[in-house]
């Protein structure tokens, strides 16, 4: 389409609705710093790569309301209300290497649940993973204060359970370390 294969880099975004609106695909968001916004950055499109943004003090870090190969990777995602709004018609779409800090909630399905290919809605692991590289979650150690490190990787041998939050009823008038 018109508006695929652009790449949005070193801006700085505040206080909007929507800061940064994916409707094409094949977008690179890099280098940019959203805050104060409803949503940092909304997806209707395929197949686009977020990274190295500095994502503070949203309502929503991340809305993917439509689309499938997204890859949200090595963001740092500090104090916002929620880190992901999933849609139930979205593809599989990966969040691994971002840096989770002192954010609320992690994840808000308004519908019944995602129909992600492998992902089930309560514990979506592959939704928030590589297969081999999660990411890192600020409140993991009190989360799971009896987690022991695996070696000296970093990595704790509980996995960060990942529950959506069912108290929103909302629905979309237009248009997931360890």
């Amino acid at each position: 389409g018109a508006f695929d294969n652009n790449t949005i880099t070193t801006c700085i975004f505040a206080n909007n609705s929507q800061s940064i609106s994916l409707y094409g695909g094949n977008y690179i968001i890099r280098q940019n710093n959203v805050s104060n916004s409803s949503t940092a950055i909304f997806i209707d499109s395929d197949n686009n790569l977020i990274t190295q943004n500095q994502i503070t003090k949203n309502s929503e870090a991340f809305d993917i309301l439509k689309g499938n190969g997204t890859v949200i990777t090595e963001n740092n995602v500090t104090n916002n209300n929620i880190i992901l709004v999933i849609a139930t018609y979205t593809g599989h779409n990966v969040l691994y290497y971002n840096n989770f800090i002192n954010n609320a909630e992690p994840l808000l399905v308004p519908f019944s649940g995602p129909t992600l290919t492998g992902v089930v809605p309560i514990s979506p692991a592959g939704l928030w993973d590589n297969g081999s590289i999660g990411n890192y979650w600020s409140d993991y150690t009190a989360k799971y204060p009896n987690a022991i490190e695996i070696g000296q990787t970093g990595i704790g041998n509980t996995p960060y359970n990942i529950v959506d939050s069912t108290t929103d009823t909302r629905t979309y008038a237009n248009g997931a370390q360890y």
